[in-house]
C-alpha cells in the first residue's frame, strides 16, 4: 500500500517504508513444476497480488519520478556549486598579486616563457614557484638563467607535459656552465619534448636529465673557451638521440671516432655544422667524418674565421655519408673566397652529383668559383636551384657570369647539341636568386635577357627564403631557436 512517510534527507516519500513480499515459497514452486492447480485454501495470496499489484506499481512508478525529479535538482546545484568555486579559485588565485610586468609577460606570451634572470630579483623570488606553474602550461620554455638558479625549478612528474621546446642558454659569469649537481631534472618527463638547444653549457649530459630518446630536434654549441677541454661534447650526446632528424652543431674542437664507431644516426636528415671565430682548424671535418647519417639529404656547413683554411669534409672517403641522398647543400663564408678556397669548394662540389638546391654564402664571390661551375657535366649536374643571396659577386669579368648560367640552361631550339658527354640525366637550371641585380656591360645585356627566354627565373631580394634557408631568415629577428632547421610548427 502507499506509504506517505517522507524520507528527512530529501523529503521525498520513503522507498524504504514500502516493502513486497517475496512470493517463492517452496509450495510455489511446487505448483509450477507440476502444473497443477492450487488448492481452494491457497487461492487467496495469488488473488490479492492480482488486485493490488497494478496499484503498488503506479505508486512505485510516481515514486521513481520524484526521485528523479529530486536528482536532476541535486545535479543542478552541484554543477553551480562547481562554477561558483572555480570562479572564487580564480578571484582569490596568487597569480593575480603578480607585478605588472610578469603578468604581462604571462598574457602576451601565453604559449612562450622565457625565464631570464632579470625577472627575479631577489624581492621577488616568492613568485617563482607561480610563473613555474605558469611554464607548466606553455609549450615553448627558454631558460636564461645562471646554473645556480636551475634547482629553485620543481621537477614533478608530468608537469612540464605540454612542453615541445626547450632552450637552456645559462648565463653564468664565466660564460660557461660545465656540470650542476644535481642534475637539472624538471624536464626529464616531459612527454612531448622533441626540440632542445643548448648555448653555454658545457656537456648537456652533466646539466640536464632530459627525455633523450624522443629528441628529434637538437642545436648545441661547442662548449667553454677552456684549453683544458679539448674534445666537442656533441659526439656523446648524439649517441644519446636515436630519433634525431634535424642537427645544428658548433663545432670549435677536435673530434675523435669513438672507439665503438661512427656515431650512427639513422633518421637523421638535417645537419648544421659551424666553425666559430676561435674554432680548431678542420674541426668541422673531423666532426662530420666521425657521423654516420645513411639519410642526410640537406647539409648547412659554416665558416666563421678566414685565419683557418677552408677544409669541407670528405665525401668519396669511405664514411656514413650517402653522397646521392644529399639534395640540398648550403656553404656560408664570413669572409672572402681565396683561389684556395674555391679550389676546396669545386672538389667537394664534385662529389654531389644529386644536389637540386645549392646556396652559397661569402663576402665575395669571386671569378674562381663562377668559372668552375661551368663544367655543368662534371660539377652538380643536378642544380635546380641556384642561391646567392647574402652574398657580393666581385667579378672581374661579368659575362662569366652569364656564361655559367648559359651552359646550366637547356638549349635553345636554334641550338645543336654537340657534347657528346650529354644526357637526359643532367638537368637545368630553373631558378637563380640574387640580393639585387648587378652591373652589366651593353655587349653582354642581350645574353643577360635571352636567360629568361630560355627559361631560367631570376628572382632578387630576401623574401620568400622560406623554411629551406631559414638560417639566413632568422637575422634580425628575435626568435633564433633552431635556426637553420626545417621548423615543425
Amino acid at each position: 500500500m502507499p506509504n506517505d512517510d517522507c524520507c528527512p534527507t530529501c523529503g521525498t516519500r520513503n522507498l524504504r517504508a514500502s516493502t513486497v513480499p517475496i512470493l517463492h515459497t517452496p509450495r510455489i514452486e511446487q505448483l509450477i513444476s507440476i502444473n497443477e492447480p492450487p488448492l481452494e485454501f491457497e487461492e487467496a495470496p495469488p488473488r490479492d497480488i492480482v488486485s493490488q499489484g497494478p496499484q503498488i506499481l503506479s505508486d512505485l512508478d510516481a515514486k521513481i519520478a520524484d526521485v528523479k525529479d529530486i536528482l536532476q535538482q541535486l545535479l543542478r546545484e552541484r554543477s553551480q556549486v562547481t562554477d561558483n568555486l572555480a570562479i572564487a579559485k580564480n578571484i582569490l588565485h596568487p597569480i593575480r598579486r603578480l607585478p605588472t610586468d610578469m603578468e604581462g609577460h604571462r598574457y602576451k606570451y601565453p604559449k612562450a616563457l622565457v625565464f631570464h634572470q632579470l625577472t627575479f630579483p631577489n624581492r621577488r623570488k616568492p613568485y617563482l614557484g607561480i610563473y613555474v606553474d605558469i611554464g607548466k602550461l606553455t609549450f615553448r620554455i627558454t631558460l636564461r638563467w645562471p646554473s645556480f638558479f636551475l634547482p629553485a625549478i620543481d621537477g614533478k612528474t608530468g608537469s612540464f607535459k605540454n612542453l615541445r621546446y626547450l632552450h637552456a642558454g645559462l648565463n653564468d659569469r664565466d660564460g660557461y656552465t660545465l656540470s650542476i649537481d644535481p642534475l637539472l631534472d624538471a624536464f626529464e618527463y616531459s612527454p612531448n619534448l622533441t626540440h632542445i638547444a643548448f648555448s653555454n653549457v658545457g656537456d648537456p649530459l652533466q646539466v640536464c636529465s632530459l627525455p633523450w630518446s624522443q629528441i628529434t630536434v637538437y642545436d648545441g654549441a661547442d662548449g667553454p673557451d677552456d684549453e683544458n677541454i679539448t674534445e666537442t661534447p656533441h659526439l656523446h650526446v648524439l649517441t644519446k638521440m636515436p630519433l634525431l632528424e634535424s642537427a645544428r652543431l658548433y663545432c670549435d674542437k677536435h673530434s675523435t671516432i669513438p672507439v665503438s664507431g661512427r656515431v650512427h644516426l639513422p633518421r637523421l636528415q638535417n645537419l648544421t655544422l659551424e666553425e666559430g671565430y676561435t674554432a680548431v682548424a678542420g674541426s668541422l671535418s673531423q666532426c662530420f667524418s666521425a657521423l654516420s647519417l645513411p639519410s642526410l639529404t640537406e647539409l648547412r656547413l659554416g665558416y666563421t674565421t678566414y685565419r683557418n683554411p677552408v677544409q669541407l669534409p670528405s665525401i668519396v672517403y669511405p664514411t656514413g655519408i650517402v653522397a646521392p641522398r644529399i639534395t640540398s647543400l648550403q656553404l656560408t663564408f664570413c669572409f672572402e673566397l681565396s683561389p684556395t678556397a674555391n679550389g676546396n669548394i669545386l672538389i667537394f662540389l664534385a662529389d654531389l652529383p644529386t644536389v637540386i638546391h645549392l646556396m652559397v654564402q661569402a663576402e665575395a664571390i669571386t671569378d674562381g668559383l663562377i668559372e668552375g661551375l661551368i663544367r655543368r657535366h662534371g660539377i652538380l649536374p643536378s642544380l635546380r636551384y641556384l642561391d646567392f643571396r647574402g652574398s657580393a659577386l666581385d667579378l672581374d669579368e661579368p659575362g662569366l657570369f652569364i656564361t655559367m648560367l648559359e651552359s646550366r640552361l637547356s638549349p635553345s631550339a636554334s641550338d645543336v647539341v654537340t657534347d657528346s658527354m650529354a644526357s637526359s640525366t643532367v638537368e637545368s637550371l630553373h631558378e637563380l636568386r640574387l640580393d639585387e641585380g648587378f652591373t652589366i656591360d651593353a655587349a653582354d645585356r642581350q645574353r643577360w635577357d635571352d636567360l629568361s627566354e630560355r627559361g631560367l627565373i631570376v628572382r632578387y631580394g630576401a623574401e620568400g627564403l622560406g623554411d629551406r634557408f631559414d638560417h639566413i631568415a632568422s637575422h634580425g629577428r628575435d626568435d633564433l631557436l633552431f635556426r637553420g632547421m626545417p621548423w615543425i610548427p
